[in-house]
Formats: C-alpha cells, structure tokens, sequence
C-alpha cells in the first residue's frame, strides 16, 4: 500500500513537471518568436519588403550572447544590449548598400526579395565560419545550450521573466512611440503615403533606414535570450523563418501588435498543441510541430489573407457604419 502510493506520489510529480515545463517553453517561444516577428512586420510595412534574412539576425544574437557567456566571461543579460546594437548595425548595413541601392535603380519586389535570400546565404556563411573559429579555440559552438549560466528569481527562470518584461514593454514603447510622438506619426505617414510624407517635410529615407535599423536589433535581441532555453546552431535562423512569417502573416502583415498576437497563437500551437498532439498519436510527431506554423500561413492566406488584424478592423468598421 505505502509502496502504491510512493509510486503515484512520484508519478504525478513527474507529470506536473513536464507540464510546467511545457508551459514555460510555450511561454518563452512565443516572448522571443513576438520580439523576432515584429521587426519583420515593421520592415515589411515600411519598406513594402518580405525580409527573407531577418530570421539570420537572431542567429547572430545567439552567437553575440555564446561569445560574451564563453569568451569574456560577462553576465549573460549584458548581450541583450549588445546584440541589438550589433544587429541592428548590420541591419542597416544591408539596408544601406542593398536595399536602398536595389529602390534606387527601380528593382520590383521579387528582386529585392531574391537579394534578401542572397543575404540571408551571406550571413548563414559568416555565422558558420564564426562558429568554425569559436571551436579551434575550444568553445563549443554547434548546438549550444546556455541555461546553466542563467539566473533565477525566487525559483523562476530569469529568462521566462526578462522575455516577458521585454515584450511587455516594447508594446508599451511601440504604442507610445507610433502614436504620441512626432517622429512616430512621421513614420506613419511615410507608411501610408510617402509621396505626400516627403512633401510635409518628413525624411522617408530616414524612416526606412530606421525600420531596418530597429526591426534587426529586435530579432537579434529575441536571439539573445534564445540560448538561454533553446539549443542554438547556425542555422537557428533558418528553423524559426517558417514560425516568424506565420506570426506576421496571421497578425496581418502590416500590423505590429497584430504580429504580436498571431506570435503567440503560433507559439503556443507549437508548443502545446502539438505536445498534446503527441499523447494522442505519438511522440514522432513533435518532429513535424513546424507544420503548424506552414499549416497557418496556408489557412490565413486561403480564408482571411488580412490576418487577425483584418478581421478586427473590419468588424470595428461594421459596428461604426450601424
């Protein structure tokens, strides 16, 4: 008797773990996917261009937060500025001496979105060459996990905590800069017609070479903190772009804080959904959860192709016009 009930003691601690485990993955995924899928949603609605390197910035956040935990032995949470400052760096980079340049000489949108892929190879390359000089000199590099060098508050995760006040507070910090400030209207403005922007006097190319400049320092942030829970690879990039697009996509593409909503339906699908999934049909399927997110973009683009955001405007617009 004491035997049976030592036995279900033990058996319902086990299941209550892996399920808060999964709560806290599911929570974790979907802060970062949200953080990485806004910049994405920014650039796209600014520039009018489907970024198709943007995933690749948040790999180098993983090795910006690997470099400064290995090599110079600094608290882990001193990469989250450091990552965004040098993603956002490169980010204008490209927007500099690709993009603009592409604009200028009138290419459509197909061929700066080849250029995007052309990137996304270019960086993919250095991360691996990176990675290569990272293990002669002894630190693992390819499939990297870094939770030991995290920290807990009161037992808690500190990346489950920091994650979620980032994204708390960038919806504050958007909603704040997008609509009370000056330079936020003029970002709107150029969004919503550039020709009449540059006659009020608002600097169009500044804007976009802004949204570059921001969407990247966004998902190299997201980056950052990925190792924390997550194992981290080189093409760490390349697995996400699927569950990022399906975040913008779903969100509707051209609104933020839609984006942020369609990051945590995505999120949580993968996560959770797939996980009970897999108690009903078997575990091989948690090998298959990024169908989710391909299996979305479908059902958006075929039954709603304006997104969360869509549906919600058009119902505030039908209620109104009563």
């Amino acid at each position: 008797m004491i035997y049976q009930i030592v036995v279900i003691v033990i058996l319902k601690s086990i299941i209550y773990m892996v399920i808060e485990q999964i709560y806290k993955d599911a929570i974790v995924y979907s802060n970062l996917l949200a953080l990485a899928s806004i910049g994405l949603t920014l650039t796209y609605t600014v520039t009018k261009v489907p970024n198709f390197a943007h995933a690749s910035f948040l790999t180098i956040g993983c090795y910006v937060t690997l470099t400064i935990v290995s090599l110079f032995k600094l608290n882990v949470y001193l990469s989250i500025p450091i990552s965004f400052l040098i993603g956002s760096i490169i980010g204008a980079i490209v927007y500099i001496f690709v993009i603009k340049q592409l604009m200028k000489r009138g290419a459509d949108i197909v061929r700066i979105m080849i250029a995007t892929l052309a990137i996304d190879i270019i960086i993919f390359g250095a991360i691996n060459i990176y990675a290569d000089v990272l293990d002669k000199i002894g630190i693992f590099s390819r499939n990297f996990i870094l939770r030991d060098f995290d920290i807990k508050f009161n037992n808690i995760e500190g990346v489950l905590i920091i994650s979620s006040l980032l994204i708390i507070s960038l919806a504050i910090f958007l909603y704040l800069f997008l609509y009370k400030s000056k330079y936020g209207i003029a970002i709107r403005a150029a969004i919503e017609n550039p020709s009449l922007a540059k006659v009020m006097g608002v600097n169009v190319e500044n804007v976009y070479l802004f949204s570059w400049f921001f969407s990247a320092g966004l998902a190299s942030m997201a980056g950052s903190l990925f190792p924390l829970w997550f194992a981290a690879f080189p093409d760490t990039g390349v697995t996400l772009l699927p569950p990022i697009f399906a975040s913008s996509i779903l969100g509707g593409f051209t609104s933020i804080f839609g984006t942020m909503i369609g990051a945590y339906i995505i999120g949580m699908g993968e996560s959770l959904l797939v996980y009970y999934l897999s108690l009903i049909v078997g575990y091989w399927i948690l090998a298959y959860k990024q169908m989710f997110s391909i299996l979305m973009i479908f059902i958006t683009l075929l039954l709603f192709p304006k997104g969360i955001s869509g549906i919600i405007f058009e119902r505030v617009i039908r209620k109104w016009s009563r």
